[in-house]
Parts: structure tokens; sequence; C-alpha cells
């Protein structure tokens, strides 16, 4: 009921039960009320009184109330936000209160409340709150709180959290966190604002101060796995990258590179790690640069391995080469990636290298059952394309592989006689096989090819299919220990036969290893007709290729080298008139000079001597030499050497080199190359060229020094006349050493 003015107050006057509307009669009031409402910072009160001092606090701020809520703060009026509390307005402006906008968002009331923090309404019309943004608000609220990021994530559920991160992660940037003073943004680095993970376990929210942040696109929860289980990391975000920035901690700001030599990867992978590995793979694929060095990539086997030891599936020749070699390809499940794992070092081009490598592992598989006979093929079939890589690989790093099939039958052209034949693999290796036009001298040794080498194979490596000298002499013994018993006066084993002896006078100068099985076993068969009787005889017994020997000695129309020849049936006589004995079949076939005089125009030369039916040589004015020189001709001749001088003094030493001085005078007019090089490293191994070198006989001088001025003189001489470089250094080198003029 309305009471005029001065009725109120005639009525208070008169201490009637009237109270004035104004601060003290309101507190009369409320006093009186029960519970009494008294001043008090908090105090607890039921649900349905909250609703009361929420119609109170309307009511105060209408504008018919002459009281205001300024008037009552001392008073618990204002009803906490979801608790059974009234708070005093003094109280709720110490700082210790929240202050709700009507427009906060309900995630940030959630989250509060679940942290016991005390919030009340801002009054109507009469905003009490900080004026600053959230954010801020929190972390200066978050500052008092002191919780540690334990407490808060056992406190709050995890998907209150989220949002209210989630709501807050609008002020988190460059510009709003530069701002932040010092105590705001400790309190902003210690807050589980970013998920996070460690190991295997689940991911949480962490504070940044915690975390490590990989670099961006990474994913967390495929790669934390495969990092070091004691570190927390965090996915790349402009947030937790703001956070980082004003840190600057740039150890825990990851770049790509920093990430992968921080990766724990395990050594076989399980089936269940393949989603994750395959994110890995991808991620490594596009961000690494260059090869990757460590074991990464899954095989067949699951065994991880480095890039640069497997291979690309695609590709025909490694893919045949390593047939069955699961561990040398990537894994089926991450095939999807291997343009990608190519670029990290998996083998795609065809280099020499790999080349080799491809015809290695076919050579490995054929030691074992059963042959790759079909890889062999295909395998042939590429390299006699004559692919360019073959162009780096010597021929002698890959002709003992194992990789090339081989004909069945052995013989060129009657399979009869494929029994004889040494047994081979059917995967065998160049050395063991023959080219077509070489089949004859060596089938009994070395297979056939499936397919002739082309020409272009054959322009890379001309000596493919040749076979060696020792296969050839092994050849010949086969066919004349194994196979001539059991087909006498066989024409195709007769024709095969005087092939061997063809190739065996184009070629003796490779043979000198096998002249001692040449010479000494029974291999010459002396008859030109296959019907005639064979015979077969030594080499010691034959001296080839010279009609006119005297009768009685074998002669065969097929040329070798041989020695150790027993009849002499010539000699040769030097200028002091001493006889020296060999065979004019044996000089003919080996020094040319003899050739021409014992079938040429030199052919007076040859004289019989009168105690003897021997002809004799008789050495030209011209070709007058000692009698060490021409025995060293002769040994040279049945040995393809001959015997050094020896010598005790300073006299025999000088004769020593007199005499070589004289070989190598006669070599080089007889044209035997070979015996003028022996000779001067002779000179040199003996060291006969010296300063004390006095006695030289062919001067009739007395004085030491001059002596050796003339020796020295005598060999640079005869060096000049005959280029010879080595003796003409060392001569230089002697003279200067010791002041010739």
């Amino acid at each position: 009921m309305d009471i005029p003015e001065v009725s109120v107050h005639n009525l208070v006057n008169l201490n009637l039960n009237v109270v004035k509307l104004d601060p003290r009669g309101m507190r009369d009031l409320l006093a009186q009320r029960s519970p009494p409402v008294t001043p008090a910072n908090i105090r607890k009160c039921s649900i349905s009184l909250c609703d009361w001092y929420k119609e109170l606090l309307s009511f105060l701020a209408s504008r018919e109330c002459p009281v205001k809520i300024d008037d009552l703060a001392d008073l618990p009026l204002l009803p906490a936000i979801g608790r059974k509390l009234v708070i005093s307005l003094n109280y709720a402006r110490s700082g210790g209160i929240w202050w709700r906008s009507g427009h906060q968002d309900e995630v940030l009331t959630t989250v509060l409340l679940q942290l016991d923090v005390i919030m009340v309404d801002d009054l109507p019309d009469e905003p009490q709150g900080p004026n600053t943004d959230d954010l801020t608000r929190v972390l200066q609220l978050f500052g008092q709180l002191n919780l540690s990021p334990e407490e808060i994530i056992q406190r709050v559920d995890l998907n209150d959290w989220a949002g209210f991160v989630q709501h807050l992660m609008f002020w988190i940037n460059d510009r709003f966190v530069s701002k932040l003073s010092a105590a705001e943004f400790g309190t902003l680095t210690n807050l589980p604002f970013f998920k996070g993970r460690k190991g295997r376990n689940l991911p949480t929210f962490v504070p940044a101060s915690q975390v490590i942040m990989l670099p961006d696109l990474a994913p967390l929860d495929h790669l934390t796995q495969y990092l070091p289980p004691n570190s927390t990391f965090a996915a790349a975000s402009p947030e937790l990258a703001a956070v980082l920035w004003r840190s600057k901690d740039n150890n825990r700001s990851l770049s790509f590179s920093t990430l992968f030599s921080r990766l724990r990867l395990p050594s076989r992978l399980a089936p269940h790690q393949e989603t994750s590995f395959s994110s890995l793979l991808q991620l490594i694929a596009t961000r690494h640069e260059g090869h990757y060095n460590g074991d990464l990539i899954p095989d067949g086997n699951r065994v991880l391995r480095p890039p640069t030891e497997l291979y690309d599936h695609r590709v025909p020749l490694f893919s045949t080469a390593f047939e069955g070699r699961d561990d040398l390809f990537v894994h089926p499940t991450f095939r999807h990636l291997i343009d990608g794992l190519v670029d990290l070092g998996v083998k795609r081009d065809i280099t020499a290298q790999t080349l080799v490598e491809s015809l290695q592992a076919v050579d490995h598989d054929a030691q074992q059952r059963p042959e790759p006979v079909h890889r062999a093929r295909w395998l042939w079939d590429y390299v006699n394309s004559a692919p360019a890589e073959l162009r780096q690989i010597p021929f002698d790093a890959i002709r003992r592989l194992r990789f090339l099939p081989r004909q069945t039958q052995r013989h060129p052209s009657d399979p009869d006689f494929d029994f004889y034949a040494r047994g081979l693999p059917d995967v065998v290796s160049f050395d063991d096989l023959c080219a077509p036009e070489r089949e004859v001298v060596a089938w009994t040794q070395r297979a056939r090819f499936t397919t002739f080498p082309s020409a272009h194979l054959k322009a890379i490596y001309p000596n493919v299919g040749e076979p060696s000298p020792k296969d050839v002499v092994q050849h010949l013994v086969s066919l004349v220990n194994d196979v001539s018993p059991h087909h006498h006066q066989s024409y195709i084993l007769f024709s095969n036969i005087r092939s061997v002896y063809e190739w065996l006078k184009k070629n003796k100068e490779k043979f000198k290893d096998q002249r001692g099985l040449l010479s000494k076993e029974p291999l010459w068969l002396n008859t030109d007709a296959v019907s005639d009787h064979w015979t077969w005889r030594t080499a010691d017994q034959l001296v080839f290729d010279i009609a006119y020997d005297a009768e009685g000695r074998f002669v065969s129309s097929k040329s070798a080298n041989t020695h150790d020849i027993q009849d002499n049936d010539s000699s040769s006589r030097d200028s002091a008139g001493q006889e020296i004995p060999a065979h004019r079949g044996m000089l003919a076939a080996v020094v040319p000079h003899f050739k021409t005089a014992f079938g040429g125009s030199f052919r007076e030369s040859v004289i019989t001597a009168e105690d003897t039916e021997l002809p004799v040589y008789r050495l030209p004015e011209d070709e007058a030499a000692s009698a060490f020189a021409v025995q060293s001709v002769v040994d040279y001749v049945y040995t393809g050497t001959f015997t050094l001088p020896t010598f005790a003094d300073i006299d025999e030493a000088t004769e020593a080199l007199q005499d070589l001085l004289d070989l190598i005078e006669l070599s080089n007019l007889w044209d035997i190359p070979d015996l003028t090089k022996q000779a001067v490293l002779a000179i040199v191994e003996l060291r006969l060229i010296r300063f004390d070198n006095c006695d030289y006989g062919k001067f009739p001088y007395y004085d030491c020094e001059v002596l050796a001025a003339h020796a020295s003189t005598a060999v640079l001489e005869i060096a000049e006349e005959s280029q010879i470089e080595l003796l003409i250094e060392i001569c230089q080198k002697t003279k200067e050493q010791n002041r010739w003029l």
C-alpha cells in the first residue's frame, strides 16, 4: 500500500511497526528474516533460497527500489552459480570470485564448476567482471588457483575440458601471446591446453611446457609409437607454435630432419603396425631429402632394411634375377608408396652395379637345387642384347658367374660323343661356354651357348666364349685318352684333333704354362690321313713344320712349340770354332733368322762337318758372337730363357757384362725381342753397370777409372743403337753420379 512520505516518518517516530524502505530499513527487514541475513562474506543456503536471492537482486536493481546493492555490499546476497552458497558483493569484488557475463559460453561455466570455482552472475545492467577477454581472465583465475596440470585433468571431464580449450584457442595467436605479462604467459605454458602423446599411451591434454611439437602434417597418432617413449609430442598447430615462439625454445619445435633423426624403429614390423607405419613411410617419402641411410622399409619378411638394399619390383631385370628373394623387395603392403621409396634409395635404375648384383643373385641360386634355368634364359637374353651398362663391367667381373643356360648337346655335330664331355650343370658361366667357332677345340671341357653371342656383345667382350689354353689342352688330352680308344680312325675325331692342332699352332704364345704336358704326353698324331695307322707320340719325339730334316726324324705338318728334343740334327758354330748342337727344326721354329738360313738364300751357309754327318751352320763374320751368346740363344729356343752368368769378383763381373752385351747384339740381329728384353733385365738385376767395373777385357786399358768409363760408354752405345731406354737411363744416371766426362 502506498503511504505518503510524511506519514511514514511520523509512524516511524512513534516507534510503531513500520520500517522505511531505505538502506537501514532494508537491513532491518533482512535481519528479521528467517534465517536472518546479516553481514558475512559467504553463507550456505538452500536451492529455494537461492531463487529468493535472485528475485531480491532483481528488485534491488529496479528503478522503483531506492536501495541499491552497493548499499548492502557486506550482506551475502549474491547466489553462487550451481552452488548452495550466497556471497557478499564486497567478497565478490575481492578477486576470488568469477563474474559470469550474460554471453559467457556454457563450457566455461561447466569447467569452472568442476574446478570448484565460485561464480556469480553479473548484476543486471551493472557488469562487475573485469573489462578483459576471456583468455586473460582465465589465465588470471588459474594463476590464483595454482593447480597442476594433473590436478586439472583429474577434476575436469575430458570432453568438457576439450570444449573449454577449443573455446579459448581463438585468443592464442602471436599477437595476443606477445601482449601477455610474464605471469600470464607462465600460466599459459603450464595449462594442459594441447593434445599430446607419450609412447604408446593414449593422447591426453598436456601443457605447452611439456611437449615437443611435430612438423606440419606429421600425424601424431601414427608417429608417437616410433618416437622416444620418455618425451611427449604434440601435433603442429598455430596456437602451439605461437606459445613456443614466445618461449624461444627451438628444441621443442621439430623440423622434419630432426624428427627423422629421433625415430626409434623396430627391427621387424608386426602386422598390426602396418597402418601406422604406412603413414610414417609416406611422410618420410614426402619430406625426406635424398637417400635414407638407416633401416626403414619393410621387406617381404617384414624386416626393416635400408632403402638402398631393396629393389623396385616393377623392373623386369630385378623381378627375374631376384625371384623368390622376398628380402630384396618392398613388402606388398607398402608397394603403393614405391615411387616415393625410390627417392629414398630403393633401386630402380639399371646400372653396372645393379646388373652385376642381378647376375650374382642368379649365380648364388645356381649353386642350389633346382637350378634357376628359366631365369637364366631370360637373363642371358638380356645380357646378349648388350645393354649400355655392360660396357662399364669388366669381363673378369662376370665371367665366372653362373647365370647362362647351356645347350644339352655338347658335341657340335654328333651327340654320340657327348658321353666323353666333362659334366656341367644346366646353368653355367662364360668360362663354361664355348663360342660357336671354337666348339670343336673345347667341347669336352665347355658347353655350347643356347643362342649365339650377338655381335654387339662380342664388340664389348671380344673374348666371350674363347676357350683358355688349359681348356684346349685338356680337351686334347680327353680326345686322345678317352675318345680315341673307342672311336679309332673316326673322321669326326680326326677332324677335331686337326682343329686342336691348328688352334695350338696359332696360339702357341698362350700356352707356355701347358708346355710340360704338351711335350711329355703322347698327344701328337704323325699322320695326315684318317685311314693311316694312328700312332701317338710325345712332342719330344717330333720336330714340326721343317720339311728338310734328316731322315729318321719324326715330322708332323702341325706346328707347336716344343722343347727338350733329344736328337741333334744340326749345330751352330761360333767365331772361336766352338760347336753348339741344336735341332734345325727348333731353331727355325723359334728364330726367324734360322728359318731363312735353312730354307732360303742362305742354305749354302749350312755345311757338313768333317767328323760328323750332321750339318753345321757357321756364323758369318757380321754375326760373330761369344759362345755364351750363342748358347743362350739355343737355350732360349728350347726353354724360353737362358742361364744367367755368375761372377765372384770384378773381373768376372766385367766378363758377365760383356757376355750379356754380346747376347743383346745377337738377339737384336736375329730378331728375338723377348730374349733381348731378358738380357737387359739380367744386366739391371745383376747390377753390372757400376763405377768399379774396371777389368773390361774388350778394351786394353789399365787405369780403372778410364776402363770403367769405356765400359759404360760401350753399354750406352749399344743401348742407344738398340733403343733400349732402360739401359740408356741407367748409364746416364751412373755417369752423372760419378761425374764421368
